[in-house]
């Protein structure tokens, strides 16, 4: 009996090998595999991009891998939920107490003020460490990675398709009381593959071995056979041609706009940290001027104070100096916690643990202004922005789905090949592997549907019209936009330009009237004196808050007009022509500099004016020195007439 069961333990042989090779063509981890196409897939669509574009980084250590037979449990159902009533939530007062304003005020200092483990925070490190822990980010990296998964998986569906298929059967037929028993087994390996312009094709090689098990050992009763089955099934008319790739067509541009998008999100990302840590130095600037405020609120209160007791003032001097002072104490308490409020929401915005103590390193951006026409900025918007590129781009699809409906109102015209080659005669008692082509059974057939119903492929089609022309409207509206943000931004650039120039001779001009009061002291009240302090404060907030709206926004400018580049550490890099500097570790009003021409006023020390670019401006007037200076009296700056660009995109 063993010579008649060896043809068939070798035929399953092969077929197991087969499969395996088919299967697992490498020792390498399936998914492993995977992660190593989706690597490549991400740094090709980042060499497409271009322009420094960066691919995300997979991460796959600490993923959940899954349970494919979880336990049940009635929490699955129905998650418990936490929401004690009133009476059982309980509310502990604090104990009255006793304490001077001073206590009360130096408590809360103490508790603003940095412990000794804080870490120093400056930009670039609060940039990387973005990179690395900042759930926008990462959320963007895995949305970029999503988009690729689903190319490969539509990839794969275009690519030769192994299966194997084994399957076990046991059968009794009963006649008058007594059952023929048998058992059968069959192993179905193939291959199928799409067609580039619609259809399938796919190669099978069936096995098939049959047994009775009732006892009977006989020479027949074991039959075996192995048939090689050929399929195709094309297309001519509906679902032929390159509608049929049209997914894929679809998924791999989807991969193109998704590197752009998170290209845009970097940039973006980028832009708002920088905007965001240079508010919380402008926020220390605001504590400082407030401190200086204070200590000369204090001032003021004890001189006033004894010139009541001199019998020189009137009491209500006094507390007209002691409200001022309780006033700026107040503000100051409001201020540093603000600032604590801000830097725990910008822990957070980075991926960092708010209670991890940080002291954030004072950062200074020197970039020069931009010397460009607003039609020239319009152009370059236009040309380098990923946005409008790929809003450009979707017109396009949308005129590819027109294609594709019109193609579902065809009628059907299909064309189906088949051949069964059979090895030996199929009730042999060892078919093997001796493939017989002469003995085959080859059909070959079309079929033709009529295009009876095509209601929902008319309305489809229809919908698809429409859609390509709100695709057409949108990127002009986006085009639109994007110019209005461009000349905006450079209007914005004039005026907070413009707001320094007149915030620093609003500083000089509070400086010297505090420096007239000082002269002559018993001219002035107390009045004189805390108004001289509040209106120095209010300008010294104003020029920093100047200062910084104006370096944020020539880095707006830049961003609008497609021009922000971002290394992959996450740091802005300056393009050709921008040389800028970056001052760390130093509140801006401590760098020293030249103060502009205030018509004879005398300047604040380290009063600092933005230079002007070189050359000819065309939006933004740049003095030549070479000029006589202009008169004190005359404006600052005079207004400025953008040109209007004379197209913001191409006519459709």
């Amino acid at each position: 009996m063993s010579h008649l069961l060896r043809p068939s333990r070798t035929l399953a042989t092969l077929a197991s090998a087969l499969a395996l090779s088919v299967l697992f063509p490498g020792c390498e981890s399936p998914l492993r595999a995977i992660d190593r196409r989706t690597e490549a897939t991400l740094l090709s669509a980042a060499d497409d991009v271009g322009g420094g574009t960066i691919a995300p980084r997979l991460r796959t250590d600490g993923l959940y891998e899954g349970d494919p037979f979880p336990a049940d449990y009635p929490e699955r159902y129905r998650p418990p939920t936490r929401n004690p009533a009133a009476s059982q939530l309980e509310f502990t007062p604090q104990p009255p107490r006793e304490e001077t304003l001073e206590a009360a005020a130096a408590r809360i200092q103490a508790a603003g003020m940095p412990p000794a483990e804080s870490i120093q925070l400056d930009l670039p490190r609060a940039l990387r460490y973005a990179l690395d822990n900042a759930v926008e980010y990462l959320n963007a990296e895995e949305n970029y990675i999503i988009v690729a998964l689903q190319l490969i998986i539509e990839q794969h569906r275009w690519e030769p398709r192994p299966f194997d298929i084994t399957s076990a059967e046991f059968a009794a037929l009963g006649q008058d009381g007594r059952f023929a028993r048998t058992l059968n087994v069959s192993n179905d390996l193939g291959l199928t593959q799409r067609l580039p312009y619609g259809g399938e094709v796919s190669a099978r090689l069936v096995v098939d071995m049959t047994r009775q098990v009732d006892g009977f050992f006989t020479q027949d009763g074991t039959t075996q056979g192995a048939d090689v089955i050929l399929q195709a099934n094309i297309p001519f008319l509906r679902g032929a041609g390159l509608t049929a790739r049209e997914e894929l067509i679809q998924r791999s541009r989807d991969l193109i706009y998704a590197a752009r998008t998170f290209e845009q999100f970097r940039r973006d990302f980028c832009f708002s940290l920088i905007r965001g840590y240079l508010e919380l130095v402008l926020q220390q600037q605001e504590i400082a001027n407030a401190q200086r405020q204070v200590v000369s609120s204090r001032q003021v209160d004890q001189r006033e104070d004894a010139l009541v007791r001199a019998g020189r003032q009137p009491a209500f001097q006094a507390d007209l100096a002691k409200q001022n002072t309780l006033f700026a104490v107040n503000r100051l308490a409001g201020l540093e916690e603000r600032y604590r409020v801000a830097v725990d929401n910008y822990k957070v915005r980075i991926g960092m643990d708010p209670t991890q103590p940080v002291v954030i390193v004072p950062v200074k951006l020197e970039l020069p202004l931009p010397a460009v026409l607003a039609s020239e900025a319009v152009r370059e918007a236009m040309e380098y922005r990923l946005d409008l590129q790929t809003i450009a781009d979707r017109v396009e699809d949308a005129r590819r789905r027109v294609d594709v409906a019109s193609n579902e109102l065809l009628p059907d015209l299909d064309v189906n090949l088949a051949g069964v080659i059979p090895t030996v005669e199929r009730f042999g008692t060892a078919a093997g592997l001796n493939v017989r082509p002469n003995d085959g059974i080859y059909r070959a057939g079309a079929s033709f549907g009529w295009a009876l119903d095509r209601t929902i492929e008319r309305a489809r089609y229809r919908e698809s019209q429409i859609r390509y022309e709100q695709e057409i409207r949108d990127e002009r509206l986006a085009r639109d936009d994007a110019a209005v943000e461009v000349r905006s931004s450079l209007r914005a650039i004039e005026l907070n330009r413009f707001s320094l120039l007149l915030q620093e001779q609003n500083v000089a001009i509070a400086m010297n009237r505090e420096a007239s009061i000082a002269a002559a002291p018993d001219r002035a009240s107390a009045r004189d004196r805390t108004e001289a302090l509040d209106q120095r404060r209010q300008a010294e907030d104003q020029r920093d808050r100047a200062q910084a709206d104006l370096q944020i926004s020539i880095l707006d400018y830049l961003l609008t007009t497609g021009q922000f580049r971002v290394s992959p550490e996450g740091m802005f890099l300056p393009i050709s022509g921008l040389v800028g500097a970056e001052v760390i570790g130093t509140l801006p009003e401590d760098l020293p500099g030249a103060a502009p021409d205030l018509g004879g006023m005398t300047p604040e020390s380290g009063m600092q004016t933005i230079p002007g670019a070189e050359g000819v401006d065309g939006d933004f007037p740049v003095r030549d020195e070479s000029l006589p200076t202009p008169d004190p009296n005359a404006p600052a700056v005079e207004p400025v007439v953008v040109p209007e660009a004379t197209q913001t995109g191409p006519a459709r």
